[in-house]
């Protein structure tokens, strides 16, 4: 009988260890099922973090365009101004200011000069 009983703490033995065995290859398909969760939630994420990302600098490359639209508009109607300026006469341009302000008094000396001689009859 010992080597039936030898038999059967082998095949107890046995039994054990294809248990731990089981245990063991159901943890390791487990973990390969979380594992392929995990990489296709991975992979998801990231196509929708992409998309995002493009959009987002699709989004700015048309502002910086119209910026830069708006920046050569601007530069633009700078330059002719500044063309339109540096074509004015300035001194000239003052000096006859200057001329019409001092025709203007004498002639406001004048018309004040009359209504004085209008309301004091002086002449």
């Amino acid at each position: 009988m010992s080597d039936l009983d030898e038999i059967n703490n082998s095949l107890a033995e046995f039994e054990e260890e294809l248990s731990k065995l089981k245990s063991a290859s159901d943890l390791i398909n487990e973990a390969k099922d979380t594992a392929q969760l995990t990489l296709d939630e991975s992979k998801e994420i990231l196509k929708r973090l992409i998309e995002t990302s493009q959009k987002a600098t699709a989004d700015a490359i048309k502002k910086a365009q119209n910026l830069n639209k708006s920046a050569n508009k601007l530069l633009n109607t700078n330059s002719l101004l500044l063309k339109k300026l540096d074509n004015v006469d300035f001194p000239t341009r003052l000096d006859k200011v200057e001329k019409s302000q001092k025709v203007n008094l004498i002639l406001l000396l004048i018309i004040f000069i009359l209504m004085l001689v209008v309301m004091f009859k002086i002449f």
